[in-house]
């Protein structure tokens, strides 16, 4: 293969994960590679792939996460030919196990594991300078319309839905977390002023909703904080969601009525389990009565609250699923948490920092996880029947019910006056450290 002037490298960025939003990474390289730059749905027909790939010196594949990189690796396979002929640069959580996976079938290939614009551009241009510190600065020149991508809905509506980051990377190193495998408690931040002329940009093309999806939002908080001020004073109208740790939020019973005053309409929140030991084995920082606190603060705000879980873990029995099933129904959550997260089951990739204990076998390339079984006999096989239900579930709460019924909890119960507030939710479900199966 012969190397071409890195002045003048065409890159092909081809996306196949993003949770339903705009890939950030293209809008991260397009500032430095501007019309060198082509990108490209990693789910494009086959010809018009092949086409991108001809036209390109480097290839950039992105493995956010389990989805992404599955993805990833179909492209690999059907265009391995053309392939061979190029640079390829996995970017993402998933990069090295991906490439672990691949084994000796493909050679040549580049992983890495931080989606940092400057290490993808130091990859790609090996004589440019490495910036490892300060901001990254960003513009979007063009970008596809927003109804290409995820949709918010709020009292029966759906609306458009805008996306930026404020940082890359995350300060928490949650052990079950790619991202913290990846980034090792380090952050970058973007620069204010280009993330607010992106937030301007796409409240013009329509999006009454914005996503700020930081892997946390609190990771750099005066930074972050001060960002969403600004996005708020521009645009008062415009509804929010931020990801924030359940520890953040228990420790500043204040932090939900100051999101609220900045439109924050709902919180992300990887709670995961309510089991104490097995939150301490996940290095999560809170434990159940954290989870609670939590969530009476945001409603007393006003602030909804967006949990995720993962109930299938080698430590887990069937009473944990039953606790999750109870704090969803007493939190009047049925009608805002997917049904597939009742069926999440741990992934633990290479880059995993979970300690690797004997109820870890070997590690399965189909899954790009290490294998294990549940403890609990009484867990075998209800993840994929909670995964099926989920996927035939028109509602929410229909999917939560089915699910009640399966773990064997009989009748729902009485509970008390809803204090949750009206949901706002999205057409793409959002998972921590998971995703939804193949």
């Amino acid at each position: 293969m012969t190397a071409p002037r890195t002045d003048a490298a065409r890159v092909l960025l081809i996306t196949t994960y993003d949770l339903g939003h705009r890939p950030q990474l293209a809008a991260l390289l397009q500032a430095e590679l501007a019309d060198r730059l082509t990108v490209v749905d990693g789910k494009a027909d086959a010809a018009v792939l092949a086409s991108e790939i001809r036209s390109a010196d480097w290839i950039i594949l992105t493995t956010p996460m389990l989805t992404g990189a599955l993805i990833a690796e179909q492209v690999l396979a059907a265009h391995t030919d053309l392939l061979a002929a190029r640079h390829v640069l996995l970017v993402g959580a998933y990069a090295t196990t991906t490439l672990h996976a691949l084994g000796e079938t493909h050679h040549g290939i580049i992983a890495l594991d931080r989606d940092d614009p400057e290490l993808v551009l130091g990859a790609i241009e090996p004589e440019r300078p490495l910036r490892r510190g300060g901001r990254r600065h960003y513009r979007v020149t063009t970008s596809e319309p927003l109804d290409r991508y995820r949709h918010a809905e709020r009292n029966g509506s759906w609306q458009l839905a805008g996306y930026a980051e404020t940082t890359l990377g995350c300060r928490h190193g949650c052990l079950h977390c790619p991202v913290a495998g990846a980034w090792h408690g380090r952050i970058v931040t973007l620069d204010a002023t280009d993330v607010l002329a992106d937030i301007d940009r796409q409240v013009e093309a329509g999006a009454s909703h914005l996503s700020l999806g930081d892997a946390d939002f609190l990771s750099a908080p005066r930074h972050a904080l001060a960002i969403l001020r600004s996005v708020h004073e521009r645009h008062p109208q415009l509804s929010v969601d931020v990801t924030i740790k359940i520890a953040e939020l228990a420790a500043d019973p204040t932090l939900p009525a100051r999101l609220a005053e900045l439109g924050v309409a709902f919180v992300i929140s990887a709670v995961e389990s309510l089991r104490d030991d097995i939150l301490d084995r996940l290095g999560k920082g809170h434990h159940a009565h954290d989870v609670l606190a939590a969530r009476d603060a945001l409603f007393a705000a006003g602030v909804g609250l967006h949990p995720t879980f993962i109930p299938f873990t080698p430590w887990s029995r069937l009473e944990d699923l039953h606790d999750i099933l109870r704090f969803v129904w007493d939190s009047h959550l049925e009608d805002v948490v997917e049904p597939v997260q009742y069926g999440i089951e741990l992934l633990v990739p290479t880059s995993s920092l979970l300690e690797i204990g004997p109820e870890f076998g070997d590690f399965d390339p189909a899954t790009l996880s290490r294998r294990w079984n549940p403890s609990d006999p009484r867990l075998d096989g209800l993840a994929p029947r909670i995964r099926a239900i989920a996927a035939r579930s028109a509602r929410y709460d229909e999917g939560f019910r089915a699910v009640w019924e399966l773990a064997g909890l009989g009748a729902l119960p009485s509970r008390g006056p809803r204090r949750a507030p009206a949901p706002t939710l999205m057409s793409e479900a959002w998972f921590c450290c998971a995703a939804p199966p193949r």
